[in-house]
């Protein structure tokens, strides 16, 4: 629900568990998380010098990055598995959800009688539940190619993600095909090229949805003006017009944290092409808070330092033949493409699983050299 803020029911389980945490375990919280959150602060008040935030929006989105992140280090810190077992029991946990979405999709195609229907299991949209899913498909792909039998887990994750009919799903799956080379040379790339393109095209011919999306997005993009094009596309360009315009005026740290929702109101109707159809004048505000991709968020409200930081922290903790550290690349991937909330419920499990697993690997592998 929302009243003022999104109030859910995930922030109640955080506050009990960080509670839990902190009254049996004493954690001491990593120095550069500290300074990461710092910049994130100092952005923030930036903003508020310059007013291109406000105090609301700035503070509403420190508070929930802070809480949230430092929940999720507190919890893997204290844990006596490690990463890979938790997110085997992840990967488990995505099978039930794919299942489940098959009864919930079976609800509102045949019972409903929705022919737009599409899966999304216990999620409030398919692209949300393709990205979640995702790395758990790209581990099981793995695991198919390396014991050379269909995977049961996989057909199911799979055919849960095509039943979406999210394009981020689809391009999840091109991303995982790609990601399979652990060692280019001619063969794997042949083979793996070849995959992809036969996938893209069977998405670009099968999904309505998917080719008009994408052939609305080259138009719109192609001219640099808006032209009739469907709402996600309308939601995509207009944002980025935003995010241009932010970059514009202060390239290296953007317009400070929780900028954009605010430039986006002042300047929205300078987007060319809005008043072009009456249904995007009725659309103005669609993905506003969100920019509707992180990728377009950090670089409108913290700029190319803030793009920088993300690279750096990607690239820092990347284990280059690591199944796990690959598969937490691919939910990166499309949570830069796709949806801008700072602190959705499962993006700090990743990213703290993702350094996690890291350490652990690497305190591994200098244990074995030794």
């Amino acid at each position: 629900v929302r009243y003022y803020i999104d109030l859910k029911f995930f922030y109640l389980i955080i506050i009990v568990n960080s509670m839990i945490l902190l009254a049996f375990y004493n954690i001491k919280i990593n120095r550069d998380h500290i300074f990461i959150l710092s910049l994130l602060f100092m952005s923030g008040l930036w903003g508020l010098l310059r007013e291109t935030t406000s105090f609301y929006n700035f503070f509403a989105q420190f508070i929930g990055i802070s809480i949230i992140s430092l929940y999720y280090y507190a919890f893997f810190k204290v844990q006596k598995i490690n990463a890979e077992t938790i997110f085997k029991i992840y990967a488990k946990a995505s099978f039930y959800v794919c299942i489940y979405g098959f009864f919930d999709f079976i609800y509102g195609r045949i019972i409903l009688g929705n022919d737009w229907y599409r899966l999304k299991s216990v999620m409030m949209e398919p692209a949300h539940f393709a990205t979640l899913v995702m790395p758990a498909f790209y581990y099981y792909l793995v695991r198919t190619i390396e014991n050379k039998r269909i995977n049961v887990y996989l057909v199911i994750i799979l055919t849960a993600i095509v039943l979406s009919n999210s394009s981020v799903g689809y391009i999840g799956i091109l991303c995982s095909f790609f990601l399979v080379i652990k060692k280019i040379n001619i063969r794997s790339a042949f083979i793996v090229f070849t995959t992809i393109l036969v996938f893209f095209l069977l998405f670009y011919n099968l999904s309505p949805e998917f080719k008009m999306r994408l052939d609305d997005s080259v138009s719109a993009f192609k001219v640099y003006e808006l032209k009739g094009e469907n709402i996600s596309t309308f939601a995509l360009f207009s944002n980025l017009f935003i995010a241009k315009t932010s970059l514009s005026n202060d390239p290296f740290l953007g317009g400070g944290l929780g900028s954009h929702v605010v430039s986006y109101f002042n300047n929205i109707h300078f987007l060319p092409g809005l008043r072009s159809s009456t249904e995007y004048i009725s659309k103005i505000g669609l993905n506003a808070r969100d920019a509707n991709s992180l990728l377009i968020r950090i670089l409108s409200e913290l700029g190319i330092l803030g793009f920088l930081f993300t690279m750096i922290f990607i690239f820092k903790f990347f284990i280059k033949k690591d199944i796990i550290s690959r598969a937490i690349v691919v939910y990166f991937i499309l949570k830069l493409l796709r949806e801008g909330h700072y602190f959705s419920p499962e993006m700090y499990f990743f990213v703290m699983l993702y350094y996690f697993n890291y350490k652990q690997k690497i305190t591994t592998m200098a244990i074995d050299l030794i």
